[in-house]
């Protein structure tokens, strides 16, 4: 199982996330688009783009997911009231837990993909740990992971790109599928 880690400052207020492996050396960067924050491009170490989350429609309120310019997922938002369990359709992946706390697991035909939970890194810094069960799944990983943490709680940016997904009034779902009135425990 691999282990990688975002700190939650660089989630919350930065345009460039550090994803690093447990010794603190830099596996991906994550930037945000200066002109448009609602995408995010992931690099390796060697600067080359490997992944982007994208927004997609104003009217559906819809994210598309590239991984080596190949549409991998497309995430729709909707607003309902319980965030307990979200179903990623393209991939056949189910999150579970407590998204507005950070803490939840993500399966595929009850096998677990990978998990995420706070914790507190070297200088006492708050981070996220996400625990991978297959490296190949890196990198849509990581791009889910920030999706998840990050734009659940960003503010309504402009009248333009209505993008309020506050965690009381969000639910996502991908384009694909119709969401479940599944219900697990936190």
């Amino acid at each position: 199982m691999t282990k990688l880690f975002i700190r939650k400052t660089d989630l919350d207020h930065g345009n460039v996330m550090t994803i690093s492996n447990k010794n603190s050396h830099t596996i991906f960067i994550a930037s945000r688009d200066k002109k448009d924050p609602l995408l995010i491009k992931l690099y390796n170490t060697q600067n080359e783009l490997i992944g982007e989350i994208k927004y997609k429609s104003k009217l559906l309120n819809s994210f598309n997911f590239f991984i080596e310019e190949v549409n991998i997922a497309s995430i729709t938002t909707l607003p309902v009231i319980d965030l307990r369990f979200i179903h990623i359709s393209k991939l056949n992946w189910n999150v579970h837990g407590n998204l507005p706390l950070c803490k939840y697991t993500v399966t595929h035909k009850s096998e677990p993909v990978f998990n995420v939970h706070p914790s507190v890194g070297r200088i006492n810094q708050q981070i996220l740990e996400m625990d991978i069960a297959d490296n190949s799944n890196m990198p849509v990983i990581v791009l889910i992971t920030i999706f998840l943490n990050r734009y659940l709680k960003i503010p309504l940016l402009d009248s333009d790109k209505k993008t309020n997904l506050t965690p009381s009034k969000s639910k996502l779902k991908l384009s694909v599928s119709k969401i479940k009135n599944k219900k697990t425990s936190c």
